[in-house]
């Protein structure tokens, strides 16, 4: 028995079942489940936002500088 030709069944099940999610992923870059962390984009909404930084464990080091520096600017 030649298991190699096997070895790409699960690709090619994976494919026939899951192809919509999958080029969502590796082409439009967009997680439908929101469960890909590194495809997710937190925003703030600035009518909303107090200030009080609850998000802060959420949001990115980058996004509170940026956020520090447009509040220097006003």
């Amino acid at each position: 028995m030649d298991y190699g030709q096997s070895a790409p069944n699960p690709v090619i099940s994976t494919l026939k079942y899951f192809r919509k999610e999958f080029e969502e992923h590796a082409i439009d870059k967009q997680c439908r489940a929101l469960e890909c962390k590194a495809m997710s984009k937190i925003t703030i909404n600035e009518e909303k936002c107090k200030g009080c930084r609850t998000m802060s464990k959420t949001l990115s080091s980058k996004c509170d500088r940026r956020r520090s520096k447009r509040k220097k600017k006003n």
